[in-house]
C-alpha cells in the first residue's frame, strides 16, 4: 500500500474540481471530486487529451484559455456566466433521473514542472 502525503490528500479530498493537463494536453491528474461528479475514474482519463474525452470542449472558451496558458504564460479566469461550454458534472448520483448539471467557474494556470516542462492547471 502506498503511503499518500499531506498534499496529495489535501488535494484529493478537496471540494472542488482539480485537474492537470501536461504539455501535450493531456490528463495527468484528476482529483476525487472530478470523479464523483464526472463518474469518470483515474483509469478513464489519465492519458487522454480534454476534447478527446469531451468533444464539445473544442473550441471553447476553455480550450482557448488552456491555449493561451500554454503559448503565452498567462493565466485565465473563466467565471460561470461566461463559460460556452462546461464540463459533465452533475449533483448526486449518475443514475438518477433527476441529477442536475453544476455551474462552473474555471481556473486555467499555467506552471512550470521541475524538468523546466509546462503543465496547466485547472
Amino acid at each position: 500500500q502506498s503511503q499518500v502525503t499531506h498534499p496529495e490528500l489535501a488535494l484529493q479530498q478537496a471540494e472542488i474540481g482539480l485537474l492537470l493537463l501536461d504539455d501535450q494536453q493531456r490528463v495527468i491528474y484528476w482529483n476525487a471530486w472530478l470523479e464523483r461528479l464526472s463518474g469518470l475514474g483515474k483509469g478513464d482519463v489519465l492519458g487522454k487529451k480534454l476534447t478527446v474525452l469531451f468533444p464539445e470542449l473544442a473550441l471553447s472558451r476553455l480550450e482557448v484559455a488552456v491555449l493561451n496558458a500554454f503559448d503565452n504564460d498567462e493565466p485565465t479566469s473563466i467565471i460561470y456566466d461566461d463559460v460556452d461550454v462546461s464540463l459533465p458534472l452533475y449533483q448526486g448520483i449518475k443514475k438518477e433521473k433527476n441529477k442536475s448539471s453544476i455551474k462552473q467557474s474555471f481556473i486555467v494556470k499555467p506552471l512550470m514542472t521541475a524538468e523546466n516542462k509546462y503543465c496547466c492547471l485547472i
